[in-house]
């Protein structure tokens, strides 16, 4: 009785090299030689956004919000890279093209909220001001401002004398009808 057997051979890549392979990211030249033309593409310049690994940026999800986010991977062939929307589950991450316009360069939120107000809250404070500054419980209470530090943030004194280093966006304008309202603090 013969038996009969099938033999399967399980090529992975081009390992065979027969002459007659060109692989993709090769391509032959006179004289037999082989010439790299492996395909792969540069990230466009963008102003603000720098394509390298562990960079930041803002990334627009496929829900249309824009989150802070960081660069995990890039595929150069394809011209994409992977990213991360910071504090969220890495099974959010999500491939986008580098030349999408869901990527933009990230903007510190300070900067970012700042910019949405009005011109009439861009006071420069002066020492010895009256204002509002923010306390612990995220509320405004009325306070003077003792000193401006080098670093832009402000000294404020309190109503109640405790005195507290803030920054600009924890300050606002003390209303003119409730300025003078405090003997203690002139």
């Amino acid at each position: 009785m013969l038996q009969h057997l099938n033999v399967f051979i399980v090529v992975r890549g081009p390992k065979l090299n027969t002459g007659f392979e060109i692989r993709p990211h090769q391509r032959r030249v006179q004289g037999g030689e082989e010439e790299n033309t492996k395909m792969s593409k540069k990230p466009p310049n963008r102003p603000g956004i720098t394509f390298e690994i562990g960079a930041r940026l803002e990334a627009l999800d496929y829900l249309q919000k824009w989150y802070p986010s960081r660069i995990e991977k890039i595929d150069y062939e394809e011209g994409k890279m992977l990213v991360h929307f910071e504090r969220w589950s890495h099974r959010y991450d999500e491939w986008i093209y580098w030349d999408s316009n869901r990527l933009r360069p990230l903007e510190r939120p300070a900067l970012r909220k700042e910019g949405l107000k009005d011109d009439e809250e861009f006071v420069d404070f002066k020492p010895g001001e009256e204002v509002l500054a923010r306390w612990t419980d995220c509320r405004y209470y009325p306070a003077k401002i003792e000193a401006i530090n080098k670093e832009g943030t402000f000294t404020v004194q309190f109503y109640d004398g405790v005195i507290r280093c803030l920054k600009r966006m924890h300050i606002k304008s003390m209303p003119e009808d409730a300025k003078g309202q405090n003997k203690n603090m002139n």
